[in-house]
């Protein structure tokens, strides 16, 4: 029975980070549009996008995966595949976890995200630029 429920379970956690990229994917493809939509006519593949506003589904991945147990490496991992690699983009969700953890002080978990993104960030960083400078 208890095996059943924590395949149940696993099940669900998999389910929800799918949906957290598909939410993503919806939150990138309407900013094309609306950038498309602001711009010049011809100037529509010259707008570039941002990143960081990628933030806030990189902090609820974080804490999703957290809160499942996912092993670290492979939560970071996921982190970066979401992010698309960018290290701005991790560098905001860390800065949101950063925030979250100095309003709940005795809360664990919310360190433990932080440690997270900031395990995350240095990889994105140092496969972007070949060097881990986060202090």
């Amino acid at each position: 029975m208890a095996v059943e429920e924590a395949a149940s379970l696993r099940d669900q956690m998999n389910r929800a980070r799918a949906r957290i990229r598909e939410m993503r994917d919806l939150l990138i493809n309407a900013q094309a549009l609306d950038r498309a939509a602001e711009s010049d006519i011809g100037d529509a593949g010259a707008v570039p996008f941002d990143r960081s506003e990628l933030a806030p589904y990189l902090l609820a991945l974080a804490l999703d995966m957290c809160a499942t147990h996912v092993p670290t490496e492979r939560a970071a991992d996921e982190l970066i595949e979401v992010a698309q690699g960018s290290p701005m983009a991790l560098l905001t969700a860390r800065s949101l976890a950063s925030a979250l953890s100095n309003e709940l002080p005795g809360d664990k978990r919310a360190r433990t995200v932080v440690q997270l993104l900031t395990i995350a960030l240095r990889q994105a960083r140092t496969k972007a630029f070949g060097t881990d400078a986060l202090n």
